[in-house]
């Protein structure tokens, strides 16, 4: 369960998030957030490590703190959840084979533009 206070006891940190950016990252990670909530709730018995899953919906609820303009406890877990997070939405979206499709086809574009002028 998310802690009571998501500022921990370390030093305080303001994360300075873009608008435009805070306005995708606090929906993707209110739902992490609950769905790891409903995992712990639902599913504690099956998990095979509760202690990491808790330690992640801490991370999420700081990091959701911070969204909302608070200063927390930055702390490894949070790029952890971060990293991991960013890592699983590129294998989702196929992100290297995206980005390579769109190298192609801007080479592509190059050379007919090229031979056009």
């Amino acid at each position: 369960m998310a802690t009571q206070n998501p500022t921990g006891e370390g030093p305080l940190s303001n994360l300075a998030i873009d608008p435009t950016q805070g306005r995708i990252l606090r929906p993707l990670l209110a739902m992490v957030h609950a769905g790891i909530q409903d995992d712990l709730a639902n599913y504690a018995d099956a998990l095979r490590e509760p202690a990491r899953l808790r330690r992640e919906e801490e991370a999420a609820g700081c990091l959701l703190a911070a969204l909302a303009g608070g200063a927390v406890e930055v702390r490894g877990e949070m790029r952890t959840l971060v990293s991991e997070l960013a890592e699983s939405i590129d294998l989702a979206n196929e992100y290297e084979r995206v980005v390579a499709e769109h190298d192609a086809l801007g080479a592509l574009l190059v050379q007919i533009e090229g031979a056009l002028a």
